[in-house]
């Protein structure tokens, strides 16, 4: 769940992640979804359509939702959304904010298992199968992410 000001219109919209919710026809399941609720200081009107990412069975869509800040500086807030299951490394989506709610399709889809390394905190990460935690935040006009894994074995090699 977040809530943040995605409209700007002075009032916190709410954002709540679904990742267990399954589409009837794929087969699958845990899909996930992301619930887009705009507020006008009274009450929370649902946006319509679906916000879903890419769809893929049992990726989670939606378990992680974060403020990322104003990454297309329309003035606007932008999120990122994880599927840390997708494909079996998961995946970071990136929705821009407007004034009408949020871009039903995604601005950016991060597959964890097309990075190969990442410079975090002063050191290098190898490691493809890490899945992305959608902690986002922006400092002098800079994006920092923060790779982490849902289940671990052991420590970081």
């Amino acid at each position: 769940v977040l809530a943040l000001d995605v409209t700007q219109n002075g009032y916190s919209d709410l954002l709540v992640g679904a990742p267990m919710y399954s589409l009837r026809e794929s087969g699958g399941g845990d899909e996930g979804r992301l619930y887009f609720y705009k507020s006008n200081g009274a009450s929370l009107q649902m946006q319509d359509g679906n916000i879903m990412g890419a769809t893929v069975p049992f990726a989670r869509f939606g378990s992680a939702i974060a403020h990322a800040g104003d990454l297309n500086m329309d003035g606007y807030p932008d999120i990122a959304v994880g599927a840390p299951y997708e494909n079996d490394h998961g995946a970071v989506y990136i929705y821009n904010g407007g004034r009408d709610g949020l871009e039903k399709k995604y601005a950016q889809r991060i597959q964890a298992r097309q990075v190969t390394a990442l410079h975090v905190v002063s050191a290098w990460v190898y490691r493809v199968g890490w899945t992305w935690m959608t902690t986002i935040t922006q400092t002098c006009w800079l994006a920092h992410m923060t790779l982490t894994r849902p289940t671990s074995s052991g420590p970081c090699r």
